[in-house]
């Protein structure tokens, strides 16, 4: 049997792709508050608006925000949605990939 395969953040933020590891174990704040894993600089994020977490070989995100919503692949995301490679996350104001890790590794070097 494979090994799950480990999944990824990608962004755009001040001309320049950024990723992040999404954790087998834990999780990642993304909002405007500077202590977030992952940091929006814009008064449309709530301070912690989203969690994205790992659990059991899979990775789940969950909206936080009582205002603006957020999306995955043009849905609402309610409570917790699992993610996949491939998926998109719409943000407020951004639009957050979940790729690969090894594709985030390789578009890195």
């Amino acid at each position: 049997m494979t090994a799950p395969r480990r999944l990824a953040l990608t962004w755009t933020c001040d001309g320049r792709q950024r990723h992040i590891a999404i954790p087998e174990v834990g999780a990642l704040y993304m909002g405007r508050d500077p202590d977030c894993d992952v940091v929006f600089d814009d008064g449309a994020f709530s301070r912690r608006h989203a969690l994205v977490y790992g659990r059991g070989g899979r990775a789940f995100v969950r909206h936080l925000s009582t205002t603006n919503a957020t999306y995955l692949n043009g849905r609402v995301v309610m409570g917790e949605a699992e993610l996949r490679a491939g998926d998109e996350l719409w943000l407020p104001v951004a639009l957050v990939q979940v790729v690969a890790l090894d594709e985030a590794v390789a578009e890195s070097v």
